[in-house]
């Protein structure tokens, strides 16, 4: 995760934030959840995983010293506000991800605390003597990893790495086709919330409302699988009813959409089929925030984005949701019966309509031919659909995806 934290790091100190008005700040949840190509152009997601709200305090002071957002989504799992700071030593410092005035900072904060014993894992208890190690670039530390990066060739896997995520505007948990298939039932019988990252928390909450940015502290949805406690439920409640009456520019917003459990890649993490649907109905649900206008015409990253996830798509069903956005059609080559249908003239030789999804085009060989992609090839290829009215140049582009008949 390296690459990752290099990545954070440069984006948040870039003149480039000024083209976000809307940020994600939080965790691996918040991370696999929000997809910023199907939410709006100026969305970026910058939760950093294994993360809690104590960093995402820093980070947010580095954001606004570059720029203000007009709203801050913020989404976090409960045991990264209750349990150890895992990320810390082992990504946040191992990439030198903040200066030393904030790490002195975080350890300042640390040592005062009366939550010292749920702040660091039992491994890092020496959480001072850690940190010099890591500080000073030490060997002990980093030795392992230099000759890791040198005989596994891992340069050129992080420069794919960070291509993907300047693609995806800092997405890259949910890129996982896997689903939770193990039927083990996990029980939540409460919810707590440690006095130090309460604390900064608030903080977050306060800078946010002293330059007047709109926050949204999303509960996202977790696996069906997972069972909550009456107690549980109460005591998230009365955590985020207090946040919220305390700072007026909150709002808390609890689970708004169904999942299934195929949906994530395990418990807790949305994956490829999950974030896309989450994705589109935050869309949908902050329209004042996401208007139609965001979205349209589309950036070229945007169209790259799309269509990178849609060869990530394996489940029919979502893939058809998918490509119901009307900038999008999928054209592939019919065969066997399908296709001599077509030819026998039973269904439209312009196009099948397939119920609500009158964007999707299934096209004979002529038809492929017209805008000059290869019928002889056995995958699908993509065209623009009403962009192509537009564009001519994007509606020639041409890109695989596995065929689906």
């Amino acid at each position: 995760m390296t690459a990752y934290n290099l990545w954070h790091k440069k984006i948040c100190r870039s003149k480039e934030l000024k083209n976000y008005n809307t940020i994600v700040l939080g965790d691996s949840v918040a991370n696999a959840a929000y997809v910023p190509d199907y939410i709006s152009e100026d969305f970026i997601n910058l939760s950093l995983p294994q993360s809690t709200p104590i960093e995402n305090y820093f980070i947010l002071k580095e954001i606004l010293k570059i720029h203000k957002p007009s709203t801050i989504f913020i989404s976090f799992m409960n045991h990264h506000l209750n349990g150890y700071m895992n990320g810390l030593f082992d990504e946040r410092m191992f990439s030198h991800r903040f200066d030393f005035k904030t790490e002195a900072t975080i350890m300042n904060y640390a040592r005062k605390s009366r939550d010292i014993a749920t702040i660091f894992p039992p491994r890092h208890r020496r959480y001072l003597h850690d940190w010099v190690l890591h500080r000073l670039y030490l060997p002990p530390v980093f030795m392992p990893s230099l000759l890791n990066s040198n005989l596994n060739d891992r340069k050129k896997d992080n420069d794919e790495f960070v291509k993907s995520l300047e693609l995806h505007r800092g997405t890259f948990t949910s890129r996982s086709q896997r689903e939770n298939v193990d039927n083990k039932r996990i029980d939540y019988t409460a919810y707590y919330i440690s006095s130090l990252q309460k604390k900064f928390y608030k903080r977050i909450l306060k800078l946010c409302n002293e330059q007047n940015i709109k926050v949204k502290i999303v509960i996202l949805p977790l696996s069906p699988k997972i069972r909550f406690s009456e107690n549980y439920i109460r005591q998230r409640k009365e955590v985020y009813e207090e946040l919220e009456s305390e700072f007026p520019n909150v709002e808390v917003v609890f689970p708004f959409i169904n999942l299934r459990p195929i949906d994530f890649m395990d418990t807790h993490h949305l994956n490829v089929h999950g974030s896309f649907k989450f994705s589109v109905a935050l869309r949908n649900r902050y329209k004042d925030i996401f208007p139609p206008s965001a979205t349209a015409p589309l950036s070229e990253r945007t169209i790259n984005g799309r269509e990178d996830y849609l060869r990530l798509e394996n489940e029919y069903a979502t893939l058809l949701e998918r490509i119901e956005d009307p900038f999008y059609a999928i054209i592939f080559n019919p065969k066997g019966d399908l296709a001599e249908r077509i030819k026998r003239g039973d269904m439209n030789r312009k196009g099948i309509h397939s119920y609500k999804y009158d964007n999707l085009f299934l096209l004979n060989n002529d038809a492929l031919d017209d805008v000059s992609l290869n019928a002889e090839k056995q995958y699908v290829e993509f065209s623009l659909g009403k962009q192509k009215k537009r564009n001519r140049e994007n509606a020639a582009r041409r890109h695989s995806y596995r065929n689906r008949q």
